[in-house]
């Protein structure tokens, strides 16, 4: 049955016969159109990357995603995806809490209490995420040091366990949860280092470098990876863009392909990094930095494709009138990408806010208040 051109919506060409062949040589092509809340419905399943792309269509598609109240439907549903897991310890173990946000993304509601027991009694803490897997970590001693690592996916449920990994007493290990596109599966990157200051901690020397391949028959171990300089690795957070994996060292960026799994270049950091609010992120695709240049002064740089840092935002997240929203000074900063713009997710100074790239607007987040003054956060993308 035919729908008529005259309602609103999309169009999708239709070609007769069997193998795309004509049965008559004066065949006009037929055109089905797609009413408007079809389409509607349809657009807003799409992830934010397809639908700029899908702008190119046609005239209508590209006004139909630039609409105000579709992007608005666009970028709420967005928020729906994010979680926010806090973790502090407790005598047992650690105690978890998720966060969603609600009233357009201006609070962040405690809506559910979980342990994450892996086995009998254990509690694992939460490391790192990926999309909509959390990767958890636990760690004891015998005779040496002993890690124990679970995959854990939010959205069904299930936990992977993962092989021990053993290390001298005085290692300590920084862990990435990254996604490789070639083989449409996930890795865990591992970084075991030593204290090379034993009364500062903050500066740790690389000692080895593991990776592990998930779902696979073939990797039922850890693999030791060559790494071809000494460097002395910083408590930061691992970002992966482009299929590339980026962290950070003494005085630089390491980097290293994450389907061919070897080490790459160095990148400078082009300024002078402050310990305390210094983090690798992704935005629209480029590896980006955030740095305090003041007390009150926060940059984005941006990494361009000839290697060059382009310093794109400065701005100064005062916001007098938000309330402490918790008893950590700095948790994370993360980017996000929607088709009202892309919006940066930052915990700083005891007070959690958005950023827009787009209008350059600080709007603050209430957050529901934790009594506890300890803990890290871990952000999910659900999926």
């Amino acid at each position: 049955m035919k729908i008529s051109k005259q309602m609103e919506g999309g169009f999708i060409p239709i070609s007769p016969g069997e193998g795309g062949k004509t049965q008559n040589c004066s065949y006009k092509r037929e055109v089905h159109y797609v009413p408007h809340h079809l389409l509607h419905d349809i657009l807003l399943k799409l992830p934010t990357k397809s639908l700029l792309r899908f702008k190119t269509v046609s005239k209508n598609w590209c006004t139909k995603i630039s609409e105000p109240d579709f992007e608005e439907f666009q970028l709420q549903r967005c928020l729906s995806k994010i979680l926010i897991l806090h973790q502090f310890p407790r005598l047992t173990g650690f105690d978890s809490f998720l966060y969603k946000f609600e009233d357009k993304g201006l609070r962040a509601r405690k809506f559910a209490a979980t342990d994450l027991l892996i086995g009998r009694g254990c509690t694992f803490p939460a490391t790192r995420s990926c999309n909509s897997l959390i990767l958890l970590r636990n760690s004891f001693f015998v005779r040496e040091r002993i890690w124990r690592f679970v995959v854990y996916n939010a959205t069904s449920h299930e936990k992977l366990s993962l092989p021990y990994l053993q290390a001298s007493k005085n290692c300590f290990s920084r862990v990435s949860l990254v996604y490789d596109a070639s083989i449409d599966n996930y890795k865990v990157v591992l970084w075991v280092v030593r204290c090379w200051n034993p009364s500062h901690e903050s500066s740790l020397k690389l000692e080895s470098c593991y990776i592990y391949r998930l779902h696979s028959d073939n990797d039922e171990n850890w693999r030791m990876l060559n790494i071809p300089f000494p460097q002395k690795i910083l408590p930061y957070e691992a970002v992966a863009v482009g299929g590339v994996l980026y962290w950070t060292t003494t005085g630089f960026i390491q980097s290293m392909d994450i389907s061919r799994e070897e080490f790459m270049g160095r990148i400078e950091v082009p300024c002078k990094r402050d310990e305390a609010y210094f983090g690798l992120m992704e935005i629209k695709g480029s590896l980006s930095l955030m740095n305090r240049a003041s007390d009150n002064k926060l940059e984005i740089w941006v990494l361009k494709n000839e290697g060059c840092w382009i310093k794109q935002h400065k701005f100064s997240p005062s916001l007098k009138s938000a309330p402490k929203s918790h008893n950590i000074s700095v948790g994370f900063c993360v980017a996000f990408e929607s088709c009202k713009g892309t919006y940066l997710l930052v915990c700083y100074d005891y007070t959690t806010f958005w950023y827009s790239l787009n209008t350059e607007e600080l709007t603050p987040i209430a957050v529901d208040e934790s009594q506890y003054c300890s803990g890290q956060f871990c952000l999910l993308w659900l999926l």
